[in-house]
């Protein structure tokens, strides 16, 4: 009987978990645009990029994606690099804090889509339930 009763605590996982990592994101990226814009902007890129590289590194060698392809990427992922490490093509401070704050009303739109769509989803999920039950 215990177990219908923590059914909407387990529901309610998601939305704790996007709003805990959404706001530890928030918090560290806006005190770093404050602090240190340019520093932070290129940890989060140099954090990213090579994401993209590796997973098309994956792709090629699981036959999705061709040499040409692994070729753009790989470009695309020096450029960024490149952009990072050289100092005439950094970010100016105020280029740092717009591209953060870019990426702040990014991580909070991010967090609101979820928030706002959990009613429908607890909805729809409770409907199912009830149906699987009937036919039981």
């Amino acid at each position: 009987m215990a177990v219908p009763l923590l059914a909407p605590l387990v529901w309610l996982l998601p939305l704790i978990k996007i709003i805990a990592l959404g706001s530890v994101k928030f918090i560290v990226v806006g005190l770093g645009a404050a602090i240190a814009p340019v520093t932070t902007a290129n940890f989060l890129v140099n954090m990213s990029s090579g994401t993209p590289y590796k997973y098309t590194k994956y792709r090629y060698k699981k036959g999705h994606f061709t040499e040409e392809q692994l070729s753009l990427v790989e470009q695309a992922n020096q450029l960024i690099k490149d952009s990072i490490e050289n100092e005439q093509e950094r970010l100016t401070r105020p280029e740092a804090r717009e591209f953060l704050k870019e990426v702040l009303v990014g991580t909070f739109v991010g967090m609101k889509e979820p928030i706002v769509s959990l009613p429908s989803s607890i909805a729809n999920l409770s409907k199912r339930l009830v149906g699987w039950v009937s036919k039981r």
